[in-house]
């Protein structure tokens, strides 16, 4: 399906504080990109994410080791500080410490989980959530996957809803969620029941829904 979508009227770009920053402020490094984007299949190291040719197109240390790695770390450190992982362990190496990180990717809330969180707590959820996906998608565009199919879907709409409206769309994302989840289910069930030999091949995809209230359009 062709990418569709809408543009709204130009406003006065907002000021924001150092702690009131967009949810790409901390994706404006490649590097930093495609180490969210390997998070999301495993926990890993600076050194791990180097050993495993993760760095994007352009960045060639031509054997300069240490410099990589403090570069590599340093990308990291600050995805760490922006809160976009955490650390999950530090092991000592030869008489250096090795940080492992972990993504910061959230497991499903329901609408009741919401109900009981606060406005910080649902946002940094939502910025975590928004930045793996960015990564990831990015990391398919760059691997060359994104397009690889002519029938891979991107779409978006601008919507005037009443609660009614938005009701309805709320309950069409979560049917469709649902019905997304069975459609990985019943994939996993045939690749079990497969024959030994059975060569038919699989590819890893991802799906992504949102549904949110934009701000107001400045007339």
């Amino acid at each position: 399906m062709k990418t569709a979508g809408s543009k709204s009227g130009k406003g006065r770009a907002d000021k924001r504080s150092s702690t009131d920053v967009s949810v790409c402020d901390a994706l404006r490094h490649p590097i930093r990109v495609r180490i969210l984007e390997a998070l999301c299949d495993s926990d890993l190291s600076p050194i791990q994410f180097l050993r495993r040719g993760l760095l994007p197109p352009g960045f060639d240390f031509e054997g300069d080791d240490q410099n990589a790695v403090s570069t590599v770390s340093y990308h990291f450190k600050v995805l760490l500080e922006a809160d976009c992982v955490v650390l999950l362990e530090t092991v000592p190496r030869r008489g250096a410490n090795e940080h492992i990180y972990r993504s910061k990717m959230l497991a499903l809330h329901t609408d009741e989980d919401f109900q009981t969180m606060s406005f910080e707590q649902r946002r940094q959820i939502s910025r975590s959530t928004l930045q793996m996906l960015i990564a990831r998608a990015d990391g398919a565009i760059y691997q060359g996957t994104f397009d690889k199919r002519p029938d891979r879907h991107l779409s978006w709409v601008s919507l005037e809803l009443d609660e009614q409206g938005w009701e309805e769309l709320r309950d069409l994302q979560a049917e469709t969620l649902e019905r997304a989840q069975g459609i990985k289910a019943a994939a996993i069930a045939r690749q079990l029941k497969r024959a030994e030999g059975d060569d038919t091949p699989t590819f890893p995809a991802t799906f992504g829904a949102l549904a949110f209230e934009s701000p107001p359009v400045p007339r």
